[in-house]
């Protein structure tokens, strides 16, 4: 990331093991403050417009897994998000900057993981998840 698409966010720290970028895997619920989240969520969605990574919310069920994955569109404004649910398939819509923005710092900053708010949750083994990784890998999976 150039220093162009840099915030304010350079004075965060971090917890380690979250660099670089395209290793993120956050577990949801997490120890994160706001402040934390929403610079992570800035970083990410700077480095997804740049067409190189691509974000991706898990959430684990027993009915089987939801992804959302979001991936860059031509002008870094928008946002391809594509919804996985394991009984319907795959579904895709645009959504802007602002609106990812929202979602994710939301989902990042839930106290509990989506699986785990339904009568359900005592059968789901794994947390809800955020991963960023290159976008042909979450292009093409």
């Amino acid at each position: 990331m150039d220093s162009a698409t840099r915030g304010t966010d350079d004075s965060i720290d971090f917890p380690t093991g979250f660099e670089p970028l395209d290793e993120i895997d956050l577990a949801v619920p997490n120890e994160w403050d706001d402040v934390a989240i929403a610079a992570l969520v800035d970083r990410v969605l700077a480095a997804v417009a740049e067409g190189e990574l691509a974000a991706e919310y898990r959430s684990r069920n027993l009915w089987g897994s939801k992804l959302i994955r979001y991936l860059p569109e031509e002008d870094g404004w928008w946002f391809e998000k594509r919804l996985y649910d394991a009984r319907i398939g795959w579904q895709s819509v645009s959504k802007s900057r602002a609106e990812v923005r929202g979602e994710l710092t939301r989902w990042l900053s839930r106290e509990t993981s989506r699986a785990r708010d339904r009568d359900v949750g005592q059968y789901v083994d794994r947390d809800d998840a955020f991963v960023v990784r290159p976008v042909e890998a979450l292009r093409n999976d």
